[in-house]
């Protein structure tokens, strides 16, 4: 059976910390044979390293669904991008919204050096900044850098210093040539159209000749919503979007902060710990 779930406010408590009641849950259904599938916006430098040195992902659905990777051997199974000239004309499509951009290629995260450097503008959660800070490399141009490079990219994140324009950015979004969707509050983060986690998680199924029936999903935000809508046993934290509600009829009765995932799993499976 395919475990998926979101990292930021499903997995993680609001410390961005993975409990020891979830880790010691999640090395119970790794011994029982089950696929734990990271699914998350976050790139694979940004998973917490306990999922990596614990060896309990086989696989990772990364970017939101542009890079699924195979954790195990270290290489991707797939990936969608946007072509170097195509993704500039993005960043001058962007211009008016005056958000700072940020970018997955080549296996890692590109940010801006001046934005980097001053992180106090953006309405980023504190929690957030050292992994933010720890993941990116950072370049003097981004628009240079991409172009000069020829780099594919995966995802970009957005970080606004004015929420009415990014207001403004997402009423239009269902007309954008590209899929825009978010996970924490100020931010936006864009694939190719038809990117998402609902797709990644289809693509697992095949991939790994599961049926929907054999998946699990957690998630709590924007970006999940495709996920919660698949013919899946989708499960919503009951600290997410409640907008989201509405797509499943399976939500945790405990919070991030109270191992709403772990417990939920502990009770669908009948885990005795």
């Amino acid at each position: 059976m395919i475990i998926a779930f979101d990292m930021d406010g499903t997995l993680l408590n609001s410390k961005k910390e993975i409990t020891p009641l979830t880790l010691q849950v999640l090395k119970t259904l790794k011994a029982a044979g089950h696929y734990l599938i990271p699914c998350t916006g976050r790139s694979l430098q940004g998973l917490p390293a306990v999922l990596l040195e614990e060896g309990l992902c086989s696989y990772g659905i990364l970017s939101n669904g542009a890079i699924i990777y195979d954790i195990l051997n270290d290489h991707p199974i797939f990936t969608s991008y946007f072509e170097p000239e195509e993704f500039v004309r993005i960043i001058d499509f962007l211009a008016p919204y005056k958000a700072d951009i940020d970018y997955n290629a080549d296996g890692k995260v590109f940010s801006d050096r001046d934005s980097w450097e001053h992180l106090e503008r953006y309405h980023i959660q504190e929690e957030l900044k050292p992994m933010i800070k720890n993941s990116r490399t950072l370049v003097d141009d981004i628009r240079e850098d991409i172009l000069q490079h020829k780099r594919k990219v995966n995802r970009a994140n957005l970080f606004f210093e004015d929420l009415d324009l990014r207001k403004k950015l997402f009423d239009m979004r269902e007309q954008l040539a590209f899929d825009l969707t978010t996970s924490v509050p100020g931010n936006g983060e864009l694939t190719k159209k038809g990117i998402n986690k609902g797709f990644a998680i289809s693509f697992m199924c095949d991939y790994l000749h599961l049926s929907h029936d054999e998946v699990i999903f957690f998630g709590d935000a924007d970006n999940d919503k495709e996920a919660l809508a698949l013919d899946i046993h989708a499960v919503l934290m009951c600290n997410g979007d409640m907008s989201l509600r509405k797509l499943t009829d399976h939500m945790t009765k405990e919070d991030n902060d109270h191992d709403g995932l772990a417990r939920y799993l502990i009770r669908y499976f009948g885990l005795s710990l």
